[in-house]
């Protein structure tokens, strides 16, 4: 798509118009003039082409300064609404997440902390000490045996029936 200007007319020519201009400044300015009026126009587009150069990149560093920063967003906002948007949205959405990780976080990193605060306090008030040995635990008694019936004798018959 041509730009607007004099650049928009040079984006536009083929080479049938280029062969025309050609022709028709070669009858008009004469074979002697036209290699030198070429020349000129060559230096003339050179001069313009380092003067844009120049001032693209004053242009850059004046951007580049972090104080020009809010100024370069909205023109870029200006430029591309859509595309801004969405980076604002998404960048919303990162912050959002990494605040609901670091809420979710911080309790658990706290409780860490305070159980290894607390586990060293311990180790270091503790002088080591050799484990003495657990007593052995005391025998079961023997389970009761039930008293053997005789049959002869009248209670004990009366239990075995």
């Amino acid at each position: 798509m041509p730009s607007g200007g004099l650049l928009g007319i040079l984006d536009g020519l083929t080479g049938t118009d280029i062969l025309v201009v050609l022709v028709v400044g070669l009858i008009v300015l004469g074979p002697e003039k036209l290699p030198e009026i070429s020349r000129s126009m060559g230096q003339w587009i050179a001069k313009a082409r380092r003067i844009a150069t120049n001032l693209q990149a004053e242009m850059n560093d004046v951007l580049a300064d972090p104080a020009m920063q809010p100024i370069k967003e909205i023109g870029e906002f200006v430029a591309q609404p859509r595309k801004k948007i969405t980076e604002f949205a998404l960048a919303a959405e990162v912050e959002a997440n990494e605040e609901a990780n670091a809420a979710t976080q911080a309790p658990i990193t706290k409780v860490m902390v305070n159980n290894i605060a607390e586990a060293n306090a311990i180790v270091q008030a503790e002088p080591a000490t050799e484990v003495a040995a657990e007593p052995e635990p005391a025998a079961e008694p023997a389970p009761a045996r039930e008293a053997e019936v005789d049959p002869e004798s009248p209670a004990d018959a009366h239990q075995a029936s």
